[in-house]
């Protein structure tokens, strides 16, 4: 059996541990609080949404790009609420969308679709979440872009059909998400859609095909490709 005197020294030394452990978590706590009450928020820099008569209900589709402006902070899974209302202000839909993350100084263009049940007045883009995380990486490290090349872009009445092979420059292999912008001829955003791209080997190119659920906006004249690190993928590890 163990003496008390061993008992108790043991006692102490648990305590002692556990009293620790409780300022390390403590102290974690209080920095990470720090960091999101300085934060700058996330931007929604643009946005736009179209309905698609082809569906039998009507579907909407929209598209809105955000920025990042801390340039020493993550934005880890930032959420938007989108809200779309009838003209007498009644709610029509709303849906609550997760985001990957977003390197310092970054953007990052996302396309869905929300299901009003009817053409609405108006469609609101809010930010509603997420969190930031300190780096010591800076928007320069991120400055090297995933690079579409050769694009062939199809589209009938009903949707679209994208072709091309994507350049990854990172020396890890990376999965990725891709969104299509159509834009006016004065370079407003008309709306987009986003899609996934597996695998793309490092500093090495990658052929994909896929089909876009949207169909080309009216009034479209031209489109910009970009790409970004999916959810299960984090952009600080390409540089790592």
């Amino acid at each position: 059996m163990l003496k008390l005197d061993t008992l108790r020294s043991m006692s102490s030394r648990f305590l002692k541990l556990a009293v620790c452990m409780c300022l390390v978590l403590a102290r974690a706590s209080l920095a990470q609080a720090q960091v999101q009450a300085t934060a700058q928020p996330i931007i929604i820099t643009e946005s736009a949404y179209n309905m698609d008569a082809g569906y039998s209900r009507g579907k909407l589709w929209w598209i809105v790009v955000m920025k990042n402006p801390n340039e020493t902070l993550f934005a880890r899974r930032p959420e938007i609420r989108i809200t779309a209302k009838s003209r007498e202000g009644q709610i029509l839909a709303v849906k609550d969308k997760n985001f990957p993350e977003i390197p310092p100084g970054g953007q990052l263009a996302y396309g869905d679709d929300l299901d009003p049940g009817e053409k609405p007045d108006s469609v609101t883009f809010e930010v509603t979440g997420g969190g930031f995380e300190p780096t010591e990486t800076r928007p320069a490290d991120y400055s090297q872009r995933f690079e579409f090349r050769k694009p062939l872009l199809r589209c009938n009445s009903f949707n679209c059909r994208l072709t091309a092979e994507v350049f990854n420059p990172y020396s890890r292999d990376a999965d990725l998400m891709g969104t299509i912008l159509f834009r006016s001829g004065s370079g407003k955003l008309l709306g987009g859609d986003t899609f996934f791209i597996k695998q793309v080997p490092a500093r090495s190119t990658r052929a994909f095909d896929t089909s876009l659920w949207i169909k080309q906006p009216d009034g479209t004249v031209k489109t910009e490709l970009s790409a970004f690190c999916g959810l299960v993928a984090h952009w600080d590890d390409l540089i790592k």
